[in-house]
């Protein structure tokens, strides 16, 4: 009901790609993928993977003489089932080598294996001494076409870290990993349990291994190294000279514009919501603020919003760039009520759609947006541009990060 409610599309991420020119791609296949839907001639396209922050203080310490060996992974509940696919070989390498597998996350995976799983529970706080505690960490995959456009991060957590991984060699894992120098690739499916043993066979050099990874996480992987490029990003968009006006109805008066925000209605179904919020704002033009207003895909105390976000935020207080945050909800809140009734989960959606297009509204009087991912915060909007339409029309020097 929602769903049909907001009029839902299967192509609504594709459909708003088509509305910018301004654009943050986490690798190269999600570029190449937006090259194929947005053939705009002046896009402005930089290449910044997923980063984290990690102090050389946390990097792990191999203990040569461990009897335990200790596998992990480490990701958010919604993808424990990609687990799954390595099971069977994670049960055979069992057979040659007794091992540990923690698994850190927001809620447990429970198998039938013979081996154990250690589930760690995911908070901001204890993730690098969690992740400290393993010696392999894993990044398998199953192959479909969304998981192409992945990034990496776990692999990234990792090697920041120092700590020896092993991952499907798929798009930018081969990027990330140098096979067998500071990591392991994995090019067929049936091969992890191979791969598994090469690993352990050397682990005598697992120091060695880590060491080269956390240099090529310093390299290429960090904030440091992606600070110019950001910057560049930015700089370019918010200080862009030809920039179309917010409105198609554009009044034109001595000292400044009057605009006239009148929709009548968005769909017929929204016909009178649209109309009693475009009265709301049927106010004289002001100028423009100076700055940047953002709208994160995720919620404040999550990992992603802390490093695909929160920590670029900090280059901008360098600069003196002003800007501001449009956050709906804490994730702690969200992960409370999606645990709850299927009514209270829709309820909720209904009240971040309402607070979002209230504060889509408030770009109008910013100098440029940016968006990660879509301003609906939820995959299960991923559908029709509804409020990306409606932000286009008011603010047209955007920026969209994915």
């Amino acid at each position: 009901l929602f769903g049909r409610l907001l009029l839902e599309s299967p192509n609504k991420f594709e459909r708003s790609l088509g509305l910018y020119t301004n654009f943050i791609c986490g690798n190269n296949f999600l570029r190449n993928q937006l090259l194929k839907v947005n053939s705009k001639k002046n896009l402005n396209i930089v290449i910044i993977p997923t980063c984290v922050d990690y102090d050389i203080k946390w990097e792990k310490q191999y203990d040569s003489h461990a009897d335990e060996l200790v596998l992990g992974w480490v990701g958010s509940s919604v993808n424990l089932y990609k687990l799954d696919v390595v099971i069977p070989h994670l049960i055979k390498f069992y057979e040659y080598v007794k091992f540990k597998f923690v698994v850190i996350s927001g809620e447990n995976y429970k198998r039938d294996v013979p081996f154990e799983i250690q589930n760690l529970k995911w908070s901001l706080e204890n993730e690098k001494a969690h992740l400290n505690t393993i010696d392999i960490g894993i990044m398998p995959l199953r192959g479909d076409r969304d998981e192409y456009g992945k990034c990496g991060f776990k692999l990234i957590q990792y090697m920041a870290l120092g700590i020896v991984s092993i991952a499907n060699a798929i798009e930018i894992n081969n990027e990330i990993i140098d096979d067998g120098i500071n990591g392991y690739l994995v090019r067929d499916y049936n091969d992890w349990s191979k791969v598994l043993v090469k690993a352990y066979e050397n682990r005598k050099n697992f120091s060695s291994i880590g060491d080269k990874a956390r240099k090529k996480f310093e390299n290429y992987y960090s904030y440091d190294f992606y600070k110019p490029s950001f910057l560049k990003f930015i700089d370019h968009v918010y200080h862009e000279k030809n920039r179309l006006e917010y409105w198609p109805i554009i009044i034109k008066t001595r000292k400044r514009y009057t605009y006239l925000a009148f929709l009548m209605g968005l769909y017929s179904l929204y016909g009178i919501v649209v109309l009693s919020i475009a009265l709301y704002y049927f106010v004289p033009f002001r100028k423009k603020r100076k700055g940047i207003i953002f709208y994160p895909y995720v919620f404040p105390g999550s990992n992603g919003y802390l490093v695909r976000f929160q920590n670029f935020i900090k280059y901008l207080e360098d600069e003196k760039i002003p800007y501001r945050v449009c956050n709906v909800r804490d994730n702690s809140y969200t992960l409370t009520v999606h645990r709850t009734s299927d009514f209270n989960r829709y309820s909720y959606y209904l009240e971040i759609l309402w607070k979002r297009i209230f504060q889509v509204f408030e770009a109008r009087k910013y100098e440029a947006v940016l968006i990660q991912r879509g301003l609906f915060p939820f995959y299960y909007d991923q559908k029709y541009p509804m409020l990306e339409n409606l932000m286009y029309r008011l603010n047209r020097n955007i920026m969209l990060d994915f």
